[in-house]
């Protein structure tokens, strides 16, 4: 979002910008807030989430990113018990498995798929080198979340 007059948002002065998160038109620092939640995982493998990690750390004074965490045991995508930790888990048999996702396509949907097969996430130390000097929490050890702001 940028400065603005508030019409796109809802919000005062905050005006909705959409774009490609490893690269932003913003100048260095031109935004007082860069704000990401919940997309870093979708990036890719880790090479692909670092220039988004880059582009976050340059755009904003101030920047918070969330995500949901590698080392909690449920993943919040196909709303399972540990299945983030498996190889090929797109294909994986344990992708087949009836779970509340099945109200929108169910875990084995074309759509379920393609999150599993584009969805990493990110453990404690990566996000810690994607981030660094910034300070790394994990909310819980239930729901996944995670974050890091600029310290």
């Amino acid at each position: 979002m940028e400065a603005g007059d508030g019409t796109e948002s809802g919000l005062p002065n905050v005006r909705e910008a959409k774009g490609d998160g490893c690269g932003m038109r913003h100048g260095d620092g031109s935004p007082e807030i860069a704000f990401s939640s919940w997309v870093i995982e979708h990036e890719g493998d880790l090479a692909k989430q670092r220039p988004f990690a880059r582009e976050v750390r340059r755009a904003g004074r101030k920047a918070w990113v969330q995500a949901p965490a590698f080392e909690c045991p449920f993943e919040p995508h196909p709303l399972a018990i540990g299945q983030h930790g498996m190889p090929g888990r797109a294909g994986h048999p344990a992708s087949k498995h009836p779970s509340p996702r099945a109200g929108i396509g169910g875990p084995n949907s074309a759509m379920m798929r393609d999150v599993l097969g584009h969805t990493r996430l990110l453990s404690r130390r990566e996000m810690g080198e994607l981030l660094p000097d910034w300070r790394i929490t994990i909310r819980d050890g239930t729901t996944g979340g995670g974050g890091a702001r600029q310290a």
